[in-house]
């Protein structure tokens, strides 16, 4: 009786199907903005630390390590993570929503959709809501790609990171810094695998 009960738990563990959770792949996935200085010098910068995840239900939450702002000058990366972000006491940007993700199951390989997806952004001490216009791409069974199809249009005053701006202008000893930034991103999520309900 006992291996009975043993080989119909086996077989029903066989038999399930899985749960999808769909992690961040930081090493494929990239989170950039653009400076402008001096009304006309535009640079493009990056955060090399990104983490999150899509869970089954769609839901996308994702975390930027502030401190691993990269800007190709080693003293600028310093700057600005002390006098812009200051990483000391608010380390992460954190952004949260909900895609659309049931649509997936109905794609192949190759396929690609647009979507607006409302977006809720913690930054240095504040939150504000956004509409982030995206792409959606099945790269492949278990690997979706989301991009940037328009850039998010972030301003420094709805952060309190006017003050930071104005420090690192003095600091650089520059006419001016544009206070609102476009921000990009093209992230890679991995579809992760547990016993339950399976989304193709």
């Amino acid at each position: 009786m006992k291996s009975r009960f043993l080989i119909w738990c086996l077989a029903l563990f066989i038999s399930a199907p899985v749960l999808a959770e769909w992690q961040l792949m930081n090493d494929q996935s990239v989170v950039s903005f653009v400076s402008i200085k001096k009304n006309s010098v535009g640079e493009v910068h990056q955060f090399k630390q990104i983490s999150g995840s899509v869970a089954e239900s769609g839901a996308v939450n994702l975390a930027i390590d502030l401190s691993s702002v990269e800007t190709n000058i080693p003293i600028r990366n310093d700057r600005m993570k002390e006098l812009l972000f200051e990483v000391a006491s608010f380390a992460t940007a954190d952004a949260s929503g909900v895609i659309p993700i049931s649509r997936f199951s109905a794609m192949n390989a190759g396929d690609s959709y647009n979507l607006s997806v409302p977006l809720r952004l913690s930054l240095h001490g504040k939150e504000k809501q956004f509409t982030a216009e995206l792409t959606m791409t099945r790269l492949s069974k278990d690997r979706l790609l989301v991009t940037s199809f328009k850039p998010v249009v972030i301003s420094a005053k709805d952060f309190n990171l006017e003050a930071g701006i104005e420090a690192l202008r003095k600091i650089a000893n520059l006419s001016d810094i544009a206070t609102a930034v476009p921000v990009s991103v093209s992230l890679v999520f991995q579809r992760q695998r547990r016993v339950g309900r399976q989304i193709n």
